[in-house]
């Protein structure tokens, strides 16, 4: 099998797995996470952040040298939000993309991460330092997973965060400021405003 194709039934296999923030609940994408990234010889750690959800964090080691961290989301927006031709969590390839629940945002991502350190493994002496990959809970829910994993004193010298891009890279983030403001309304997501009232 060729590696594209890997990665393709990998993505597929990952997408069918439900995510979906609300209510949270990434166990089974984790546990395959955590599965794939110990099948080739990774470090992996759970960092348990709620009673349904933790980070995923899968370590290569090339000796010593500087911490290179893949960094990705394991749930995935309600699908219940939007009108889906094809049921979310059963994958179909049309017109040469791959159609589901998170394909892009961001279970692409993170396949691409996992498939990548596996070819790494394999060739060991390409390289020095570590690669860590941090497969985050409650990306959709304001971040609670990779704020947990600031809290427990992450370092990097680098890093990729995989997030849609439309396969621009982006050098850098616009950050944020935080303040906690009431108003009168509906909440909605950001993918599906309609559902709120502003």
């Amino acid at each position: 099998m060729s590696g594209d194709a890997t990665v393709i039934e990998r993505l597929a296999a990952c997408v069918a797995l439900p995510s979906p923030t609300p209510p949270g609940d990434v166990a089974r994408v984790a546990d395959w996470v955590a599965g794939r990234a110990a099948d080739f010889g990774a470090s992996v750690t759970r960092q348990h952040v709620t009673p349904v959800a933790d980070n995923v964090l899968a370590s290569l080691r090339f000796g010593d040298g500087p911490r290179l961290v893949f960094n990705s989301h394991l749930d995935v927006v309600d699908p219940s939000s939007q009108d889906w031709a094809t049921p979310p969590y059963e994958p179909v390839v049309r017109d040469g993309h791959m159609v589901g629940r998170g394909t892009c945002d961001a279970k692409g991502s993170l396949v691409a991460m996992l498939c990548a350190m596996e070819r790494l493994a394999a060739r060991p002496s390409v390289l020095t330092g570590e690669i860590l990959l941090t497969a985050v809970m409650g990306e959709e829910a304001g971040g609670l997973g990779s704020r947990h994993l600031v809290a427990q004193g992450l370092r990097a010298d680098a890093a990729v965060v995989g997030e849609p891009t439309g396969l621009t890279v982006a050098r850098a983030h616009k950050g944020t400021y935080m303040k906690r403001l009431r108003f009168r309304g509906r909440a909605a997501h950001s993918a599906s405003p309609w559902l709120g009232r502003n």
